[in-house]
């Protein structure tokens, strides 16, 4: 691993402020390029840019309307809380029920239920009750007891849930599921399968922070991400040059909930009950945005000890999936990262040093 590096990061795409921003660049001919910006996908923000050939362009952009749909029909099967969606009916349900689940659906929980042992348990899609009882927390204002954590931990886990084919039967009627970690990645991977059927040149699609790029960049050999500080968003840091995949950053310094006083991670520990301390910011460069999305929540939870090898000289992370993770606060915190992540990031001690392709703003 590089040594600990005193930067931070924070992404946004196409100007758009998120919760991790990424700040790209596009520059292809004005008539090639289109970008649209769906509304009330998922509850979140919504970019879609697509580059296409001059032979090509008019079905690459007549292919815009298929991302927006297969976006949207992601939504009703695994929202939690949109009443005709799939998952909510799931939740409903007593113990004992078991549910003929459309293969999308399946293919997202099989996905969690491996994560989770991949993670060593630090990604659980099973922590409903817990999500539930901090969110009732932060509307009171009331800290929710130690009891009360421990009944909500309890409540719910993957020993009260089966998968059989695309059989999932719930055993347990307390047992709840939350997808808020993985079903935006999938989705986002959906859609990109979606416009490649059209086969333009290159482009992104950004769903409320969680972005993958597709094909090329027509200004140059990659994809240039501008890196600014999370704590003076006036101060620039570096770029990012990433070839393809998916970007994600999840933390805890653009969503957090405020209870008596005290702020607290979004993300919450699913061995403890608790919300994350570890780290404010984790970013994730992976070849899918479901890996991206399902190890950004993980590393939260597990810190900077899942970026290093063990004695046989394994990483927890899967093959093909870089990190880095933010330690400290303001006034003193320093980035771990993995090597090819470090690999992908050029320092700039002032905006004008970046390359003319990505130019400050």
């Amino acid at each position: 691993m590089n040594d600990r590096l005193r930067k931070t990061l924070i992404l946004t795409v196409s100007g758009l402020v998120v919760a991790g921003i990424i700040v790209l660049q596009f520059f292809a001919p004005k008539d090639l390029t289109r970008t649209i910006k769906p509304k009330g996908i998922m509850g979140t923000t919504c970019e879609i840019t697509v580059f296409a050939k001059a032979t090509n362009h008019n079905a690459c952009f007549e292919g815009l309307e298929d991302i927006d749909r297969v976006l949207r029909s992601a939504e009703v099967v695994m929202s939690a809380k949109m009443e005709p969606s799939m998952l909510s009916r799931i939740n409903a349900a007593p113990g004992g029920v078991t549910f003929d689940c459309p293969p999308h659906l399946m293919e997202v929980l099989t996905a969690a239920r491996n994560a989770h042992l991949d993670s060593d348990g630090a990604f659980d899609v099973t922590i409903g009750p817990l999500l539930d009882l901090w969110k009732l927390a932060g509307r009171g204002d009331v800290l929710p007891s130690d009891t009360e954590i421990q009944a909500a931990r309890d409540a719910s886990s993957w020993a009260d849930f089966g998968i059989s084919g695309n059989k999932f039967t719930k055993r347990r009627t307390t047992a709840q599921l939350d997808l808020g970690g993985i079903a935006k990645g999938y989705a986002i991977d959906q859609a990109v399968e979606a416009i490649l059927r059209y086969r333009p040149e290159g482009g992104f699609i950004d769903v409320g922070g969680d972005l993958r790029f597709f094909g090329y960049n027509p200004n140059g050999p990659d994809w240039t991400v501008k890196v600014q500080h999370p704590f003076d968003p006036d101060t620039l840091l570096g770029v990012i040059h990433v070839d393809g995949g998916a970007v994600c950053t999840s933390g805890n310094y653009a969503r957090y909930v405020t209870i008596e006083g005290k702020r607290f991670s979004h993300i919450i520990d699913p061995r403890t009950g608790m919300p994350t301390r570890v780290s404010p910011s984790v970013t994730v460069l992976a070849p899918t945005a479901m890996q991206a999305d399902v190890w950004a929540t993980a590393l939260s939870v597990l810190g900077p000890d899942a970026l290093t090898r063990d004695d046989n000289g394994d990483m927890l992370l899967p093959d093909g999936v870089e990190a880095m993770i933010l330690l400290g606060d303001e006034t003193n915190f320093e980035l771990v990262m993995t090597d090819g992540f470090a690999e992908r990031f050029v320092a700039t001690d002032t905006p004008e040093a970046l390359p003319e392709e990505a130019p400050a703003e």
